[in-house]
């Protein structure tokens, strides 16, 4: 299943559109096998970044593990969504709708041959895709009916295309027959007709009965509905309740009846508006007397419970029992079921049938290697007839390989650009491959420093290097920088991989701006380009600023004042100067004469450098810029 090998979440929550955080998707697998398409659950939709996990469960049909994934992708919807077709059913005699994507609601205008419609609704597990509208009584069977379609937004809010086209209504004349009747249950039968029915359940109520050893069932004791579960709408159930209760029913002494099925003359429809004529159908009954039986035992997906399969459906626990009646044993040892974490439960299969018992121990974490024995006292479940289940023993083994290999991510300490993984068993050299990392779906950089934590080799450390991270403000450990983390490949000695996973880590930018270029935009204007947005500065002071960049050419160096050297460096003047960041510039504008500005800037060739002391200077993340970068003044 999807929801057991696949995991998505939003990097970012958007707390504006809760829509955009997906966090469960259903999956369609392409024809050859080889593409699985991944479909936002519910509301939900795909606009933004997204981390991307898949297990190492997924096998190719040869049996052979896929290695596991960990990464990101992005997603933005710009396409307007659009009718894919209109067409008619016969089977159903439905107007059928399919869009191209799925809407956030029912297109709300539809026109057929010109008038307004009104009653399309979305069709059942089809994703708001498909939408269906009873043909309208004035448009004939064999016509063309011209559709208009309009109104309505994909999850993006991207504005539905308006359709407009034709519908060729066919028709349908042949007679409304019964072709089988069959038992489903102890207490429920099922009739097939040939068409579609348009009559309702209250219409199929009255136009049946019922006689068992010639006798008329009351109104009460049978009520007869469309079968929901039958997509074509040619199916009716008779289900017997009211004085037939379980799990006698009607059978009394016997174990088998004959009913028979009336059918009144022309009361049942289809959609064409043929009438059923008057009709008989025999059906045996034969009553369950079976308890249910179990089949299989495994130890669940997730690997922390053993789950019991039967061989029909078990509808509850015998009142009373809870955990008292189940027993759980490794290797021969009992097993706690009686703390606050043990549990007992129904759970559907695969097909979505409650055939499986869950047993969980009084544990948190995944069941440990061994031999399990599962034993269930006699009439500890039951099916739907109150038959009860038999004493039960069945095993499951959960071997070395069986238990999965597990890592959490977090940071390692609360501190920024510092991660720790934490295996649920010791790892191998693997464990310190930094391909087998990844950060925003980005190998980590090289010059990452990764080792063990400790001598269990469980945990690993990870170190960021220098210039690293060129996003996200500076600030303490709970700065909110979000970023993924993931792992996968990881092995221990014995082979196992780990099960690949991602988490949302902190991080701060760590890349410090460079200095490009200088330009001499006039006689005191000098302007200082660098790779990256500059902070606002929090001194605009000449001699500050002169800490952190020195302007300097043959003729000397720029400084806060000009001093007499034969004057025991007397201050002649004190350099007048404004000091400005617009982006990625820092401006320096001089008052020309007050210093030794002319006499440096005019020589031939002016060098300006970031110096070491420098504090003053920020990108726009707080972190100082890049010191020793000198560049040649352009004039």
């Amino acid at each position: 299943m999807v929801s057991n090998t696949v995991t998505v979440a939003r990097t970012v929550a958007d707390s504006n559109n809760p829509n955009k955080n997906v966090t469960s998707v259903t999956g369609t697998l392409s024809e050859d096998g080889k593409t699985l398409t991944l479909t936002a659950a519910g509301a939900t939709f795909f606009d933004g970044n997204y981390s991307l996990t898949i297990a190492d469960s997924v096998k190719t049909t040869d049996g052979k593990e896929l290695t596991a994934y960990a990464g990101t992708l992005s997603a933005s919807d710009k396409v307007a969504p659009t009718i894919n077709k209109v067409e008619f059913n016969p089977t159903t005699g439905n107007l059928e709708v399919t869009t191209s994507e799925p809407l956030t609601a029912t297109p709300s205008v539809l026109r057929v041959n010109g008038t307004p419609v009104t009653g399309l609704s979305p069709v059942a597990n089809t994703n708001n895709t498909k939408f269906v509208v009873a043909k309208p009584a004035s448009v004939t069977a064999g016509s063309t009916a011209s559709i208009y379609l309009a109104g309505g937004t994909d999850y993006s809010g991207n504005i539905l295309s308006a359709f407009e086209g034709n519908v060729q209504i066919t028709n349908d004349q042949s007679a409304l027959q019964v072709v089988s009747s069959s038992q489903v249950d102890s207490n429920v039968a099922k009739i097939v007709l040939n068409k579609t029915i348009a009559s309702n359940n209250t219409v199929l109520d009255g136009a049946v009965s019922v006689l068992i050893d010639g006798t008329a069932v009351a109104a009460g004791d049978v009520t007869f509905t469309k079968d929901t579960t039958d997509s074509s709408g040619k199916t009716i159930l008779a289900t017997f309740s009211g004085s037939y209760s379980a799990p006698n029913y009607f059978y009394g002494t016997t174990s088998s009846k004959s009913v028979t099925f009336v059918f009144a003359h022309e009361q049942i429809v289809d959609v064409f508006g043929k009438k059923l004529g008057t009709t008989t159908q025999t059906v045996t009954m034969n009553k369950d007397v079976t308890g249910p039986k179990a089949v299989s035992s495994k130890v669940s997906q997730d690997g922390s419970a053993i789950e019991v399969t039967f061989d029909e459906v078990i509808t509850n626990l015998v009142p009373g029992t809870g955990n008292a009646n189940v027993t759980l044993r490794k290797d021969g040892v009992a097993v706690a079921m009686n703390g606050a974490n043990a549990s007992v439960t129904i759970v559907a299969d695969a097909n979505g049938d409650n055939k499986v018992l869950r047993i969980s121990p009084d544990t948190t974490a995944d069941l440990a290697a061994g031999t399990y024995t599962v034993r269930l006292a006699g009439a500890t479940v039951e099916d739907s007839h109150t038959n009860d289940a038999d004493v039960v023993s069945v095993n499951a083994t959960v071997d070395s390989t069986t238990t999965k290999l597990t890592a959490a991510l977090g940071n390692l300490s609360a501190t920024n650009n510092q991660f720790q993984v934490t295996f649920s068993e010791a790892v191998g050299t693997s464990a310190l491959e930094r391909t087998n990392y990844t950060l925003d779906g980005k190998v980590l950089p090289e010059g990452t420093d990764i080792y063990f934590a400790d001598s269990t080799k469980t945990k690993v450390n990870i170190v960021l290097p220098a210039n690293s991270v060129d996003f996200g403000t500076v600030g303490g450990n709970t700065a909110a920088n979000n970023a993924i983390l993931s792992v996968s490949n990881v092995s221990t000695s014995a082979g196992k991989v780990v099960v690949a996973n991602s988490a949302t880590v902190k991080v701060q930018d760590n890349t410090a701006a460079i200095l490009q270029s200088a330009t001499l935009v006039g006689n005191n204007i000098v302007k200082l380009s660098f790779n990256e947005n500059l902070t606002s500065l929090s001194t605009t002071a000449i001699a500050d600023i002169l800490d952190d960049i020195q302007i300097s050419s043959t003729a000397g160096t720029f400084a806060a004042a000009d001093v007499d050297p034969t004057d025991n460096g007397a201050v002649v003047s004190n350099a007048t100067a404004s000091v400005s960041v617009s982006g990625k510039d820092l401006i320096i504008t001089v008052v020309p004469g007050e210093s030794n500005w002319s006499t440096v800037t005019g020589a031939s060739t002016v060098n300006v450098k970031t110096l070491p002391a420098n504090d003053d200077v920020k990108d726009a993340n707080g972190v100082l810029v890049k010191d020793n970068v000198s560049v040649t003044l352009q004039k």
